[in-house]
């Protein structure tokens, strides 16, 4: 374990902060936006991944007898989750498309600047 005296703390950050080199735990405003757009995007998928899972048990077409009116509710019941999950994937969609420009024009910002 390293000590630091009072005096040692106070002339490095001095030094640091005469230079303009200071950084909040060396956290870009880029970087900061690539996690977030990397969260969100796993999200988008993770929730993509389910709605694709719920969907491989639905039918395109069903023809069923009055002997079978059980699997027109099994059908409906499949239809309402991925329609529960409608507006949770396009809203994460929309956030991953939004932090990816965001993201990207940061960093053009910050190349120009």
């Amino acid at each position: 374990m390293v000590i630091y005296t009072q005096k040692e703390v106070r002339g490095c950050l001095n030094s640091v902060l005469q230079k303009g080199e200071i950084m909040l735990l060396d956290v870009s405003l880029v970087r900061g936006l690539l996690g977030a757009w990397f969260a969100v995007t796993a999200l988008f998928l993770v929730i993509w991944i389910w709605r694709t899972m719920l969907g491989l048990h639905e039918e395109e077409q069903l023809h069923i007898d009055d002997g079978g009116s059980h699997l027109a509710k099994d059908q409906a019941e499949i239809f309402k989750k991925v329609d529960r999950l409608k507006p949770y994937f396009l809203g994460s969609l929309f956030a991953s498309v939004v932090l990816g420009l965001t993201t990207f024009g940061a960093w053009i910002f910050q190349q120009l600047r």
